[in-house]
């Protein structure tokens, strides 16, 4: 019997030396902050790559943009950095970005 022990024991260790599950909590990620002014860095950017940033803007509101034809700069009422926006030579939009990168897309409206 103690030979049968001997053959078994190093099975034993092994499974001894498996990670017995734990009381602490799993730890979780950090979340990804953003560093700096994401306007500026919108701002600073070359004519192409701005009209990338803003036609994502567009599509990811869920409108309906094939090109960014034109986009101008402008302040909101409020002060803050905009653009008036227009897509495939028809539809304008106003884009206003705030400094978490998240985006405000809404129509220019038409004087009549």
């Amino acid at each position: 019997m103690s030979r049968n022990l001997l053959f078994l024991a190093p099975a034993l260790l092994t499974l001894g030396a498996c990670q017995q599950p734990s009381n602490e909590a799993p730890s979780v990620p950090e979340p990804v902050t953003t560093v700096g002014n994401y306007v500026a860095r919108v701002e600073a950017l070359g004519e192409r790559q701005r009209f990338g940033v803003l036609f994502r803007a567009v599509r990811d509101a869920g409108q309906d943009c094939q090109e960014l034809t034109d986009a101008t700069a402008t302040k909101t009422t409020d002060g803050r950095p905009a653009w008036i926006v227009t897509c495939d030579a028809r539809t304008r939009w106003t884009v206003v970005l705030s400094n978490d990168g998240t985006a405000l897309v809404t129509p220019v409206s038409q004087a009549r």
